[in-house]
């Protein structure tokens, strides 16, 4: 009797650019071939074996207190209006302002 015995190549114990795309942030292995996941800032392509960056700025997704959007390979960061800060408990993401006082009168009639 002949037994037929096929078996898989696991890629993902290979080398990186070598074995599997060197833009595949998370290899896994699937019978004849592999699937790639992608970090936070990053999607899959549509060769299903690569990651590319997600450009927040142009797809509109930053935050509205964000001024000028800034695309970084995996994030975004701000610029910001003069007297306005980048607000660091919120990842450089938005802009903070200080509060100016306003001078007030009193008109006469």
């Amino acid at each position: 009797m002949l037994h037929n015995s096929i078996s898989d190549i696991d890629e993902c114990l290979g080398e990186s650019g070598v074995d599997y795309d060197k833009d595949c942030h998370k290899c896994t292995n699937t019978i004849g071939s592999y699937t790639c996941s992608c970090d936070h800032g990053y999607e899959l392509l549509p060769n299903g074996t690569s990651c590319g960056d997600v450009d927040e700025c142009e797809r509109g997704t930053y935050d509205v207190d964000c001024h000028i959007c800034v695309n970084l390979i995996g994030s975004h960061t701000c610029l910001c209006n003069d007297t306005y800060t980048l607000d660091v408990k919120n990842n450089n993401e938005t802009c903070t302002g200080q509060l100016t006082s306003l001078l007030i009168r009193k008109c006469s009639p």
